[in-house]
């Protein structure tokens, strides 16, 4: 089965270099690329015929919450959506128990969550890996599809990486955690520094279903290379 590529593209593109974006990415009609823009761009990379996830969305449906955009609003134009990003937990305070509302939201408006866990730099050092991601994925009541990204904070933007064994260990805990607690079965993909040299390896790990890209996907043509590398 091919690896699933989800492109976190962030806070960057404009207009223009969006409908650059979508106009190249449609050429290629990868179903395993999921392309997660900013929310103003969702519409029109829907409209490019791409597989769109969101960044990110507010758990309630409706009501008086300026700036805000839900699930509920989303749910005819994506089909997946990042949630508990590191970037969200850690510059926008978003606890364990937010994170999973937010899950919950994705769940009643039949959004596929890609549920980013992973340890900081100091909880590594001080082996609490595994710790970290039994509480990051305890109490989720799933009821529906839903996809994990394994994301190292220290790992991500900085060009750090664990070793294969180290990767191989976090995701198979993962699935077998998953087996137990919920009784499914799911994918697991790797996040954090993650680009054209790398790629491959790490998605030779039998364990690893596919790649979280941040900074290497905003070039379209890095993010095709990527997945071919890895699938072609």
């Amino acid at each position: 089965m091919n690896k699933i590529i989800v492109a976190n593209l962030k806070m960057n593109l404009n207009y223009n270099e969006a409908l650059n974006y979508g106009d190249i990415l449609r050429k290629y009609n990868y179903d395993n690329i999921i392309v997660c823009p900013s929310n103003i761009h969702i519409d029109l990379m829907h409209k490019y015929g791409v597989v769109v996830g969101a960044q990110d969305a507010y758990y309630l449906n409706k009501g008086a919450y300026t700036g805000e955009v839900s699930f509920y609003q989303l749910k005819d134009l994506v089909k997946y959506c990042i949630i508990g990003h590191s970037e969200r937990r850690t510059l926008f305070n978003e606890s364990n128990e937010i994170i999973k509302d937010k899950i919950a939201s994705c769940f009643f408006n039949k959004i596929i969550p890609i549920l980013c866990i992973g340890e900081t730099k100091e909880e590594y050092d001080n082996k609490k890996t595994f710790e970290i991601v039994e509480e990051q994925i305890k109490d989720l009541n799933i009821s529906g599809e839903i996809i994990i990204a394994y994301e190292p904070v220290y790992s991500i933007g900085t060009g750090i990486i664990p070793n294969d064994d180290g990767i191989d260990n976090v995701h198979t805990y993962i699935k077998k955690r998953f087996k137990e607690i919920y009784n499914i079965d799911i994918k697991v993909l790797y996040g954090g520094s993650v680009n054209l040299d790398n790629c491959k390896d790490i998605c030779n790990i039998e364990s690893v279903d596919g790649l979280l890209i941040g900074g290497a996907s905003i070039d379209v043509n890095n993010l095709i290379e990527i997945y071919k590398k890895v699938n072609l």
